[in-house]
């Protein structure tokens, strides 16, 4: 307790404001709260050796640095932190690194976004929000730890009037020393329902024939012709913009000939389930 004075966490300028607010809940001074700055040329990520320099300074300075927050998808510019190298420069200063991946983690469930968050096996903590893109309602956060142990070590409390055989014996999870209330709701349940009412094992395939349907449906309008070719097994539409007179109004109008179209076919494949 004594060298909670020296404690310092970093994250990015681009890094959402709850995590400065959560640092002043775990009463960290806010002279060490190290907001390092970013910038346009590399589209706003948080660079490695900035992060590295700022740790060496503080640690040369008798400070401790204890947390990182990397961020996957930042609210204002949608900036993907580079995770691999960012949890190497951590792991070599022993920094808890978390992951928030609220805003775009829900994206690399896809193979192809994948990429996205490379290193975050090397992160003690991941969060990503289902409530922006799994279809659920407020609130329904996702939170993984690597070492549950020091989380409950940190939040547990276990007064007689709590105590029960199931916890006391590990056959369920005592939630209770995983947050800062006692008492919770049962927010898992809208996220296993949603996905399982939505998720196909023939997804791709079924992507596949709503753009087939959607390339009819867009062309029988009359409004735009598009085409279409297969690329890699995923049906894909082709929309060609050659002509010399051909602006940028004409392209809006087309793309909101298609989203009109998409929407209506989505919601149609949404109700048939």
């Amino acid at each position: 307790m004594d060298n909670i004075g020296k404690l310092v966490v970093y994250c990015s300028d681009q890094t959402h404001a709850s995590m400065q607010k959560a640092a002043k809940i775990a009463a960290m001074n806010p002279k060490n709260f190290r907001a390092i700055e970013t910038s346009k040329s590399s589209n706003f990520q948080l660079c490695p050796k900035r992060l590295e320099s700022g740790i060496l300074y503080d640690v040369q300075n008798g400070l401790i640095p204890l947390y990182l927050c990397a961020t996957v998808g930042t609210t204002s510019s949608t900036a993907v932190d580079p995770l691999a190298s960012l949890t190497e420069v951590a792991k070599k200063y022993e920094l808890w690194v978390h992951v928030d991946a609220a805003f775009a983690g829900s994206a690399c469930i896809c193979p192809e976004f994948r990429q996205y968050i490379d290193g975050v096996e090397n992160a003690d903590s991941f969060s990503l929000n289902a409530h922006k893109w799994f279809l659920t309602t407020l609130d329904c956060c996702c939170l993984w730890v690597k070492n549950p142990s020091a989380l409950i070590k940190s939040l547990s409390t276990n007064p007689e009037y709590l105590r029960n055989n199931a916890s006391e014996t590990n056959k369920v999870v005592d939630y209770k020393d995983w947050q800062i209330m006692l008492s919770r709701r049962f927010p898992a349940l809208k996220l296993w329902i949603k996905p399982s009412a939505i998720i196909g094992k023939n997804d791709e395939n079924e992507v596949n024939e709503i753009n087939r349907k959607l390339l009819e449906s867009v062309n029988e309008s009359g409004r735009i012709y598009v085409s279409h070719t297969v690329l890699g097994g995923v049906y894909v539409i082709r929309f060609a913009i050659g002509g010399t007179l051909t602006d940028i109004n004409h392209v809006s109008e087309a793309w909101k000939v298609v989203q009109n179209h998409a929407g209506a076919l989505i919601v149609d494949a949404f109700m048939s389930k």
